[in-house]
């Protein structure tokens, strides 16, 4: 199959994932992918969203970009974290640390394969094999990302700590400024 491009156009492989990711943050039908891409860059830079939807909504109280998915009630979700500029919220910090790996999935898989070379003290912090996340433990709970990822349901906050670290080093991304831990 031969594709004809302008001059101009720069053609970039995506996975799968990523544009039907990309395609659930459209804020209507009629976005395109590279609309929603230009935006979401924006946003990552710190440049408000101009689209008339988002300057409507947008109030002095409410400062952080609105999205296009809705966030579930409050009341479930315990913890939120932002990530490359996204908010992620979850009830526990071992869901939240599935969230996590899923949006780091379609941004850097490789960066999710690095992680799973790494261990914590015994276990690994994520695996394709849930007998890897605790060697010899089968009756302690693990979460299963939509990425076919195992990571352990029993996560306290240091061990998360130690985990968003380990992720950091992994991708190269940076503990407050990429990655951050609201609640």
């Amino acid at each position: 199959m031969t594709i004809h491009l302008e001059p101009s156009t720069l053609a970039v492989c995506l996975f799968e994932g990523t544009v039907e990711h990309l395609l659930r943050l459209r804020q209507n039908d009629g976005e395109t992918l590279d609309s929603i891409i230009s935006r979401l860059a924006r946003n990552m830079h710190g440049e408000p969203d101009q689209t008339p939807e988002h300057t409507a909504k947008r109030t002095k109280a409410h400062t952080k970009p609105l999205s296009s998915v809705p966030s579930p009630p409050k009341r479930t979700q315990k913890y939120a974290l932002i990530f490359l500029g996204e908010e992620l919220r979850a009830a526990t910090l071992g869901h939240m640390f599935v969230e996590l790996i899923d949006s780091l999935s379609i941004v850097a898989p490789e960066g999710v394969e690095k992680l799973a070379t790494m261990k914590s003290r015994k276990r690994a912090f994520v695996s394709r094999s849930r007998e890897a996340i605790h060697p010899g433990r089968s009756d302690l709970k693990t979460l299963k990302t939509k990425n076919g990822w195992w990571v352990s349901a029993n996560i306290g906050r240091r061990d998360f700590n130690r985990a968003l670290g380990a992720l950091c080093k992994a991708t190269g991304l940076t503990v407050s400024k990429d990655v951050r831990l609201l609640s």
